[in-house]
């Protein structure tokens, strides 16, 4: 790692413990206490949450949040967790893809 992407990637990890500590001190724009009423009443999320939300714990609550999106199936055509099913996809259509794609990779 050259002294330009070490900086880089220090200045960005500084960034985002700085936003990190901002919002775990801030004053949040819109009541958190309304996410109980937001949720669907059988909502798996909302079962999820339990007493964190009536009880205030945010903190929890974020986790359970994060932790159910996370979770849930990828929506994207490239969602990173279909990548080992894609590789052997392309690999047994296209025995030769690896070998093509790291001939096309500019050396460093």
């Amino acid at each position: 790692m050259n002294s330009a992407e070490l900086s880089f990637r220090l200045a960005t990890s500084a960034r985002r413990e700085a936003g990190r500590v901002k919002v775990a001190f801030r004053t949040p724009a819109w009541r958190r206490s309304d996410l109980d009423s937001i949720l669907e009443p059988d909502g798996v999320l909302r079962s999820k949450l339990g007493s964190s939300v009536a009880a205030g714990d945010w903190m929890t609550a974020q986790r359970v949040v994060i932790d159910h999106i996370a979770a849930r199936p990828g929506r994207f055509v490239l969602d990173p967790s279909g990548r080992e099913p894609l590789v052997e996809t392309v690999a047994a259509r296209f025995p030769g893809a690896t070998a093509d794609a790291r001939s096309r990779v500019p050396d460093s």
